[in-house]
């Protein structure tokens, strides 16, 4: 593992780690970051195909313009804003991270909840090898779905430079009809991803690599339908929603390993630029006060422009990982740009007091963030091992769209951690630690006062195991987050158009448990259990916010997650072959805005079975059937179906998939 910037064992790391390998990736179906929701204890991704908001353990603010999750490629930061995190493919991986609980000290401003890191397959400097992936899907209700994916090493000169080609293109046939327009499956997908790493190794401390990974995606909505798997536009028009969701990412990384140290420097320029048209909204509104009340509705349709290039570089220091004393110090800028453009069209003639036939909104912001940050770990004796890290982070915004009574604002904060591990063997220890993470405030729009930044305070233990010659893997920690500032989004009421406004709302805890069990029997059969259970709520209320209320649990928390599987592996004609089955069950989420009482939307519980059967037919080549929501529960994936603004589980899909290799 490297969650901690060097190399160490899994077991090892202070943390509470998920590590999903490329078998599981493959054979959980899992084919890019919105796929790991529900997969991970803790980890939940709510997309609507083009936006997507990544939570951990309950930090899950939706509220504000940065996001409270970090998303690592590589070493390559790609952490995009509060609701544009990219979504990776995860073909070709070496495994995926997902660190739970504050990394501001490592990581950043951006990762008050935690980080998930995609780690890619390096290129192999003395072998020329390829494999190839194509499946076909057929959905409940749906059209078929057809993927490819393809990957290419070629060593341009061996034992010093070679380059890794991973290509994946993907249709998915959409399920989603849209009986006004005469239109079926208007949520379809035309996926074109291409990632290229290069790797050059000039000496054998010194080694320079690229990445280059660009994706092109049209797609339609997968919000908005009813429990018969209709959509309905607003004002009944026959418009269709449809997104156009593209990103770029350049990375040069330069690693230098020396006997006494080792330096490290990333520099990343990330592009998201994404369109979305049609979209529409409904917002409860009371006909005579033009206060909420349940029932009543305006219509909203608009079309939406984001542009949101980041450029971010790193450099640190590190020592070698096996000494008694070791350290980190080291040095991140970040410069992120946020450009949105918001065309609105009301309906006038609803429930609200007249407004005007359309408004154009635009936002563009400027944030510059330096920080210098050191972590530090002392093997006291072969037992115990303590460790601190500090960040200091000053971030500075600008407000070029005019629009706000504080064009400048200067957010800074000091982020600590100290952490101390205990190892009774070398297979069984356990951890305590404490950890803060912060997010900056921002601004608001139509001249609204600027909101303030927020902090989390998280304190964990923890206990790692792997007994009988590591047959048995088990994991456990309990956590205690405490949650300060918490910003909330509300919507300016008329004659002004509806335009969400940020504010701090109040206080939070969060408290919780994770267990993750992986039993190997010698029999060929393998059983996991992990799971969560969270318990969230508001605990102090600022009196200039009505949106919620002491008590009042967090939004899009789900109280627990439950993860269950069984695999056997066999003999099947004569080769290997496996059979494998996941149940997944996702406990109930709720909304609230008590400024709007029509929005206090709740989730049912999601039971997800998944069943796959593969077979190795030869070395070189290999054949998988799959299954997936075997059940077809359509329950709603988050609880904003209050304002039609919420997914569905997808129907079942039935898949078959060869894969090959050279």
């Amino acid at each position: 593992m490297t969650a901690q910037k060097r190399s160490e064992r899994l077991i090892d790391v202070p943390i509470s780690i998920e590590a999903i390998s490329p078998e599981q990736l493959n054979r959980q179906n899992i084919l890019s970051t919105d796929d790991l929701s529900g997969k991970v204890p803790g980890l939940g991704i709510r997309s609507d195909g083009v936006t997507r908001q990544i939570e951990i353990r309950g930090i899950s603010n939706y509220a504000g313009n940065l996001p409270l999750v970090g998303v690592y490629l590589d070493e390559a930061d790609v952490t995009g804003g509060v609701y544009a995190q990219l979504n990776l493919n995860t073909y070709d991986l070496e495994r995926v991270e997902v660190l739970r609980g504050p990394q501001g000290t490592l990581y950043g401003e951006g990762s008050a909840g935690g980080t998930v890191r995609f780690i890619t397959n390096k290129p192999n400097l003395e072998e020329t090898a390829g494999s190839a992936e194509i499946a076909g899907l057929f959905t409940k209700g749906g059209d078929p779905s057809e993927r490819v994916n393809a990957m290419l090493n070629v060593p341009i000169v061996p034992g010093k430079f070679a380059v890794r080609l991973v290509t994946t293109i993907d249709h998915e046939g959409g399920w989603i009809d849209q009986p006004a327009a005469g239109r079926h499956n208007i949520n379809d997908q035309n996926l074109v991803d291409v990632r290229l790493r290069a790797l050059w190794q000039p000496t054998e401390t010194l080694s320079i690599s690229g990445l280059v990974e660009i994706s092109r995606n049209r797609r339609g909505y997968n919000t908005g339908e009813d429990a018969d798997g209709n959509f309905l536009q607003a004002f009944g028009l026959t418009t269709t929603p449809r997104i156009r969701a593209n990103f770029d990412i350049y990375n040069v990384t330069v690693n230098y390993e020396g006997n006494s140290f080792r330096v490290v420097n990333s520099t990343t320029l990330t592009r998201p630029v994404s369109r979305q048209q049609n979209l529409s909204f409904y917002y409860p509104t009371d006909p005579v006060t033009a206060g909420p009340v349940e029932g009543g509705y305006a219509d909203l349709q608009r079309s939406v422009d984001i542009r949101q290039p980041t450029f971010s570089n790193e450099l640190r220091i590190s020592s070698p990982s096996d000494n008694r004393w070791q350290w980190t110090i080291g040095s991140f800028y970040r410069q992120f740009r946020f450009n949105i453009f918001n065309y609105y069209v009301f309906d006038s003639a609803d429930l609200r007091p007249p407004l005007p036939a359309d408004a154009l909104y635009h936002a563009n912001y400027l944030s510059q963030a330096v920080s210098f940050f050191a972590d530090t770990r002392y093997r006291v004796t072969d037992k115990l091992t303590i460790g601190t890290g500090a960040r200091y982070f000053i971030d500075r915004q600008e407000d070029d769209s005019l629009s706000s009574p504080q064009p400048h604002k200067v957010f800074h904060s000091f982020d600590p951690r100290v952490y101390a591990q205990y190892k009774f063997t070398n297979d069984f220890n356990i951890y305590a630690s404490a950890a803060k993470g912060f997010r900056s405030g921002g601004f608001n729009a139509l001249n609204q006062p600027s909101y303030g930044p927020e902090t989390v305070w998280t304190y964990e233990i923890g206990a790692k195991s792997s007994l009988f010659d590591r047959s048995l893997q088990a994991a456990v920690s309990l956590f205690y987050s405490k949650y300060t500032d918490y910003a909330i989004q509300g919507v300016l009421p008329p004659p002004e158009p509806p335009i969400n406004i940020v504010s701090n709302g109040g206080d939070a805890s969060i408290k919780g448990i994770e267990w993750d069990l992986s039993w190997k029997l010698s029999t060929g059969w393998r059983v996991a259990v992990n799971g969560n259970y969270v318990s969230s709520r508001f605990t102090k209320v600022f009196v200039s916010s009505p949106t919620n209320q002491v008590g009042d649990p967090l939004n899009y928390v789900p109280k627990y997650t439950v993860n269950a599987s069984i695999e056997h592996s066999f003999h099947a004609w004569s080769q290997p072959a496996y059979i494998q089955l996941d149940y997944d069950i996702l406990g109930r989420e709720t909304y609230i805005d008590r400024t709007y009482p029509a929005t206090d939307g709740r989730t049912g519980i999601l039971n997800i079975v998944n069943a796959t059967f593969g077979v190795q037919l030869n070395p070189k080549l290999g054949a998988q059937l799959f299954a997936t929501n075997v059940l077809n529960d359509r329950g709603y994936t988050d609880p904003g179906n209050a304002l039609s603004g919420s997914s569905r589980q997808p129907p079942r899909t039935i898949g078959v998939k060869l894969d090959a290799s050279f």
